[in-house]
């Protein structure tokens, strides 16, 4: 099984959330906000982004 160096940063505010990841804990890969209003808990949004991850 190849390694994931991968590190999931978040930071949630009232309004939204700003979910990036890093390639082996430095370099930014790829970024997105989200409303949190859109989903009905973080874990609703922590579970869909996960989906989205896992390809």
């Amino acid at each position: 099984m190849k390694k994931n160096n991968s590190t999931l940063i978040a930071e949630l505010g009232g309004t939204n959330a700003r979910l990036g990841v890093t390639e082996n804990g430095s370099s930014l890969a790829e970024s997105k906000q989200y409303l949190l209003s859109d989903f009905t808990s973080v874990e609703d949004l922590f579970e869909s982004i996960s989906r989205k991850l896992i390809r």
